[in-house]
């Protein structure tokens, strides 16, 4: 495809005639790209690769190996017909973690698994009992990445007659696995293990320190992850294992309080940083559904809690746990206990009875009315009498983002009254103060910090259109005037509204 570009391992061709020096240059390029990764290779020493081959993969006899003699097993990554994979574009299979798995564990030592560079890793293997002698071994490359997507692949040496061999003194750190249950509680404790496999060190050299962390990750795409939300309780683990154990062996360090807190799906993976010959290596362990702890409180929100009328809010109510988890199908009842018009969903419901949804919430509208007032919606869980009902406030008002306001205006003053609408951010002392356009007093009223009218928050007063010698103003325009007062610095501004009878 000419969309793809040259990579390392691809083959390109081109023709030249060396016979007529008079002919310069070259043919065109002919660039012949290798396939997707399919499977391992696995090569003793002195044999190669053969590619564009889909049956052996591999040139070159296999020599017999003898006690004690270290030798190389090359790992190489390569698709359907042999091809090595050096960069698989879309896939990171070429830094595939690999492990040998030998026929013979108790009379040969592998090394630790380990991640291909390139597509290519060189691991060892020795011989280290005489018991294994005249007999053939088997050796298998498997990737630990991606076991159903890329084969394994298995070799068989002759280790011959070990004359004048001498075993080796051997230590084998092992490998790590990580095990942890499929389910588990928020906040609550949990067991889990980390077992390293085939550990031989009974060679007179002391103790091994194991030491590592752990993570809880999130999946977001096969084989890809990232960090979760939560804390583990228990992040890092430390241990030695006894060389007096007999060879091999498996060792299994419990941790028995760990926990998580988020109600999620994760995974846990431990990252070694002890025996320095796994320094890097990972384990996994997951999916663990972590669910909600017991339910604790109420949460609620209106969206948005200040609103003009007729318009709606979208109301969001939650039972959790102490770690703000939602709790799912639980019941939860919303009573409208203040306000006088507006209501829940449909014009006029009052109360409303429903279940949270499998995240542990659930919504509702309310519809405001024609007025301005404050509303307060009760929430509650019928069946945990314990828990706390949660008085949510919202506030409707027709002044919009305005600091005052007095409507209707013209007002018709023998009929109804005029509302004056103001809003505080905090308790204080106000003075509203009504004038003719001539600025002459006509209706003056101060309210203390704290009282209705001086209270943090939505405010209205009534004006009846009565002056301060008792008798109701003419027709006209008027001004109204607000002096807001708070921790010593005081505030003015002021609106127009007009009279008619």
């Amino acid at each position: 495809s000419p969309s793809n570009p040259e990579q390392i391992g691809d083959y390109v061709l081109k023709a030249f005639l060396v016979s007529d020096p008079s002919i310069k240059g070259a043919s065109e390029r002919y660039l012949g790209w290798h396939d997707s990764a399919q499977k391992l290779i696995l090569m003793p020493p002195d044999q190669g690769i053969e590619r564009a081959s889909s049956l052996f993969c591999s040139t070159g006899t296999i020599r017999p190996e003898n006690l004690g003699v270290k030798f190389t097993l090359t790992t190489r990554l390569v698709d359907a017909f042999c091809n090595q994979v050096y960069d698989d574009q879309g896939s990171s299979a070429e830094s595939d973690v690999v492990t040998l798995i030998t026929s013979k564990p108790g009379g040969v030592s592998v090394s630790t698994p380990a991640a291909m560079t390139a597509g290519m890793l060189v691991g060892y293997a020795t011989v280290f009992s005489s018991g294994v002698c005249n007999s053939t071994v088997t050796f298998t490359a498997h990737d630990v990445t991606s076991p159903s997507a890329i084969a394994d692949h298995t070799v068989s040496v002759f280790i011959s007659s070990c004359t004048g061999g001498v075993p080796p003194v051997q230590q084998n750190e092992g490998f790590y696995q990580l095990s942890a249950p499929n389910t588990i509680v928020a906040a609550t404790s949990f067991s889990m293990d980390i077992i390293v496999k085939n550990v031989t060190i009974n060679d007179g050299s002391g103790d091994v320190q194991y030491k590592g962390t752990l993570v809880p990750l999130l999946q977001t795409n096969p084989g890809e992850f990232s960090s979760a939300s939560g804390i583990l309780g228990v992040g890092a683990f430390d241990f030695p294992i006894d060389d007096n154990l007999p060879d091999p062996s498996d060792v299994t360090h419990n941790i028995p309080n760990q926990t998580y807190n988020v109600a999620e799906v994760i995974y846990i993976e431990l990252v070694a940083e002890k025996p320095d010959a796994l320094a890097g290596a990972t384990a996994i362990a997951g999916p663990i559904q972590v669910f909600p702890g017991a339910p604790s409180k109420i949460v609620a929100s209106a969206s948005p809690s200040v609103m003009g009328a007729r318009s709606v809010s979208k109301v969001t109510v939650s039972l959790v746990d102490l770690f703000n988890n939602g709790i799912s199908n639980k019941t939860l009842t919303v009573d409208m206990i203040q306000g006088s018009q507006g209501g829940l969903n449909t014009l006029g419901n009052r109360f409303l009875s429903l279940t949270t949804n499998a995240l542990g919430f659930n919504t509702l509208n309310f519809l405001s009315g024609d007025i301005s007032e404050n509303i307060v919606l009760r929430v509650a869980a019928p069946t945990y009498p314990s828990i706390a009902a949660v008085d949510l406030s919202i506030t409707v008002t027709l002044i919009g983002d305005a600091v005052v306001a007095a409507y209707p205006s013209p007002v018709k003053i023998t009929e109804r009254p005029l509302n004056i609408e103001y809003r505080l951010d905090q308790d204080s002392e106000v003075t509203l103060l009504i004038t003719d356009l001539f600025g002459q007093e006509v209706w003056r009223r101060t309210y203390s910090p704290g009282v209705s009218g001086g209270m943090k928050g939505f405010n209205k007063v009534l004006w009846d259109g009565v002056n301060g010698i008792g008798h109701t103003v003419a027709t006209g325009v008027y001004a109204l005037h607000i002096e807001i007062t708070a921790n010593g610095q005081t505030s003015k501004t002021k609106t127009r509204f007009g009279v008619r009878k």
